[in-house]
């Protein structure tokens, strides 16, 4: 081993002091050239150290920057490198030196280490205080970086699930788009289809409306049908009790007919004469001329009568030509004009045949006058036993048939007048 270039003191202590001294001095020289190196961050303002094998800022992990930072305090922090031993003061250590020295050079050498000693001491104090201050500074800066880092954090987990929701909601709304296009196709359809069912409404309105035209028609002539049917029945209601009185007036006429030739044939098969007096004459007389009254009387009342239906069924056709007032009808209307014909020649027929009635009366009327003067004239020379109760039988008998005649009568009347007033009622 080569000789040292300082005095090796007689014991160890002395010594181990000496080795920990150069130890001390050695990591103050590295802490030194670490202060040099040291500067302050621009962008956050932290202190950082150079990168000696890179030659790059630490600027990509500030904890690890604090750490560091920490670290390289920590290091140059005194009680990390006061050794136990050396309790002596700073001043009585380079004393020793200097008494233990074997040279000048040695302790020139030494005062001067020893004055660097000082110095680098000195500023790796002020280095210290300085990282002390600008590491408490940094703290601030850190807690609000962390709270940025975490606030950008959560920034971008939101923005990942904005951008999910974003995907989700335009994929939704494309689907919407195409619910809404399936709608629209949808609607137009459907549009189409009531365009089309209105169409086909609106035809069948107009087959609705002829076929309410044809059944309104149909009941107008079916109306009008009746009507004529009602005419018809009417005239051939009138006809009908026009033909029972004629009936009547000839059984009637039959039946006076009868009994005249019964009394004609009497008075030639007898030869008495009947005696009446002059009471019985006149009263005789006078029934002759209350009959041909009654007769007259009828057919004056059958006159009115026929008058009457004629002007209702004149009234009738006149109603049913207004109802009809087209020229579709005109062969019905030809066809109630020889209706009309026909009932007036059936009329003519009817009238022939009621004045041909109303002869009879006036014919028994004028036998029983003439039979009732040829009685008077000979009856006082020729009286056989024949009394005046003959004569009153035989009157009761006419007046029991002249009552019968005239209630049947009567009841044609009346039958004739209610019929009117229904009709014209």
């Amino acid at each position: 081993m080569g000789q040292s270039r300082f005095p090796v003191r007689p014991d160890r202590t002395r010594h181990a002091a000496f080795e920990a001294d150069c130890h001390f001095l050695d990591r103050l020289l590295y802490s030194r050239s670490i202060a040099t190196h040291a500067r302050r961050d621009k962008n956050g303002g932290t202190i950082m150290p150079a990168n000696h094998e890179t030659g790059k800022k630490n600027n990509k992990n500030p904890s690890f920057a604090r750490t560091d930072i920490a670290c390289n305090l920590d290091f140059l922090s005194p009680a990390r490198w006061q050794d136990p031993r050396m309790e002596s003061s700073d001043e009585e250590r380079p004393r020793e030196y200097l008494d233990g020295a074997r040279n000048a050079g040695a302790r020139d050498l030494l005062r001067a280490k020893i004055a660097e000693l000082a110095r680098t001491k000195d500023e790796i104090k002020k280095a210290r205080d300085g990282a002390m201050q600008s590491w408490l500074d940094s703290r601030p800066l850190l807690d609000e970086l962390e709270k940025l880092q975490a606030t950008v954090e959560g920034a971008r987990s939101r923005a990942s699930v904005s951008s999910v929701l974003a995907s989700e909601l335009q994929s939704q709304l494309e689907s919407t788009g195409a619910s809404i296009q399936a709608k629209k196709r949808h609607e137009l359809e459907v549009t189409k289809a009531v365009n089309e069912l209105t169409l086909e409404l609106d035809r069948t309105r107009g087959g609705t409306d002829a076929l309410k035209q044809e059944i309104d028609e149909g009941r107008r002539v079916r109306q009008k049908l009746k009507q004529v049917l009602r005419v018809k029945r009417q005239k051939l209601r009138a006809l009908q009790l026009g033909m029972r009185a004629v009936r009547v007036e000839a059984e009637g006429a039959r039946e006076s007919e009868a009994e005249a030739a019964r009394l004609v044939s009497c008075a030639e098969r007898e030869s008495s004469l009947v005696t009446l007096s002059g009471e019985e004459y006149w009263e005789l007389v006078r029934r002759a001329e209350e009959e041909e009254s009654l007769a007259e009387w009828r057919v004056a009342a059958s006159m009115e009568q026929k008058q009457a239906a004629e002007g209702s069924r004149n009234l009738a056709l006149a109603r049913l030509r207004d109802a009809r007032g087209g020229n579709g009808l005109s062969r019905r209307v030809k066809e109630e004009e020889k209706i009309e014909e026909e009932g007036d020649s059936r009329d003519g027929v009817e009238g022939k045949v009621r004045a041909r009635e109303s002869v009879f009366p006036k014919a028994r009327a004028r036998a029983m006058a003439e039979k009732a003067d040829h009685g008077g004239g000979g009856g006082r020379g020729r009286q056989s036993g024949r009394t005046g109760s003959d004569g009153k039988r035989k009157a009761a008998r006419r007046k029991k048939k002249e009552k019968k005649r005239s209630s049947i009568f009567h009841k044609i009347r009346k039958f004739l007048a209610k019929s009117i007033a229904k009709i014209f009622g």
